[in-house]
């Protein structure tokens, strides 16, 4: 199984993830040059190879054990643990499903609450942000755990369809409302189709999808994925 399927003559990073920080606790005063010098994109890349590493060392798999359960190539297993890739989020579901979690456990080792009567709240430009290739993803209530959707805030730039160089699928599905903006949803199955503020679609995210802005101005959507 590769990491991510491929398809020719077309393609988008749509939900690659990475960058900036999953905790918003404040670096310790104590960083070397070297790691106050390290961009978002980086210090984001970290906190997720670390992450990923510790659960594996935790069921004391090898990184070719970890690739067998999840699916993953064992060279970017190690690129992901070590930071030098940046995951999207199909990667990381697949990633999270061998270790049997969900994503949002993957991505933050807060402990989270039961499951009865919970709650979150984030406050406008207060969640978590991961940047990858000019798309900021804010995500939303990060906090609780064992959520059966993911939720994020996302920017998507100008003329973003520029560079596209595949497609993407994975499990689950999703939902995009549109808050500002024109993006350009394409999938195998279906003709393009154009959404601007106040459109919405829900797909099956295992239909090879991309997502893009083929517009002058960035565009702002409301993004959902099941877990």
């Amino acid at each position: 199984m590769t990491e991510e399927k491929q398809a020719p003559n077309a393609g988008a990073t749509e939900e690659a993830v990475a960058a900036d920080h999953l905790h918003r606790a404040p670096a310790p005063a104590e960083r070397t040059e070297r790691e106050t010098e390290k961009g978002p994109d980086e210090r984001m890349n970290e906190k997720v190879g670390q992450r990923i590493r510790a659960l594996r060392k935790d069921r004391g798999w090898t990184v070719v054990k970890m690739s067998e359960r999840t699916g993953v190539a064992r060279s970017t297993l190690t690129k992901l643990e070590t930071g030098q890739m940046s995951p999207t989020i199909g990667l990381l579901q697949k990633i999270a499903a061998g270790l049997e979690l969900n994503l949002t456990d993957l991505l933050d080792d807060r402990p989270g609450g039961g499951q009865g009567g919970r709650r979150a709240i984030t406050r406008l430009g207060k969640g978590e942000f991961l940047e990858h290739d000019g798309r900021i993803h804010e995500v939303l209530c990060g906090e609780l755990s064992n959520k059966k959707i993911v939720p994020f805030r996302s920017t998507i730039p100008a003329q973003s369809e520029q560079g596209i160089q595949r497609w993407y699928q994975h499990d689950g599905e999703e939902f995009i409302y549109v808050l500002a903006g024109t993006i350009v949803l394409k999938s195998k199955l279906y003709a393009p189709v154009e959404l601007t503020a106040g459109d919405s679609v829900y797909f099956d995210a295992n239909l090879d999808h991309i997502v893009v802005n083929p517009t002058e101005e960035p565009a702002r959507v409301l993004w959902m994925i099941s877990n």
